[in-house]
């Protein structure tokens, strides 16, 4: 599939301001004391192919669409390092020292964002196929979530 200069120029142009208001929004709300992870997922929430992001123009186009192939590479790479840098923060000593309380609570976290994920991907008409493959991945994406937000308020290390 070839890709013109004007989609990778556009892309680009809207991963910058992506990047450019997530880290406004992260900024703004470690100034409130929230984690910096709420403003960035808010930004990419707002300003998404799905919301504004897909409703600025830029040469006739939305600057970010869903469906771009450049985009979609981006998203891929993205999430990859996601959760190897979550995968990086956590060795297996970390994880014995932590106790059985911490394994409890990171097996109820999966296993109910797992759950709940199905559930509401079955509830919008997706197969059991793809059902399955959102849930993983919302399951997987919550732990690097949760171990970012440990991590910024200084809870990563604490010990049980």
């Amino acid at each position: 599939m070839a890709v013109d200069e004007m989609t990778v120029i556009r892309t680009v142009i809207g991963i910058c301001f992506l990047v450019f208001t997530a880290k406004l929004l992260a900024g703004i709300c470690q100034k409130h004391k929230v984690p910096e992870i709420v403003g960035e997922v808010l930004a990419g929430v707002i300003f998404g192919p799905y919301a504004l992001g897909g409703m600025i123009p830029f040469f006739g186009e939305p600057i970010l669409r869903a469906e771009d192939p450049v985009i979609l590479s981006f998203v891929q790479i993205g999430g990859i390092i996601v959760l190897f840098l979550a995968g990086l923060h956590l060795s297996f000593a970390d994880f014995l020292h932590a106790g059985i309380q911490s394994f409890i609570i990171g097996a109820v976290d999966v296993t109910v964002s797992f759950v709940i994920g199905v559930f509401v991907s079955l509830t919008l008409g997706y197969s059991w196929t793809v059902a399955l493959i959102i849930s993983s991945a919302l399951a997987v994406t919550g732990i690097a979530v949760v171990m970012r937000v440990l991590e910024e308020l200084n809870l990563m290390h604490e010990g049980a």
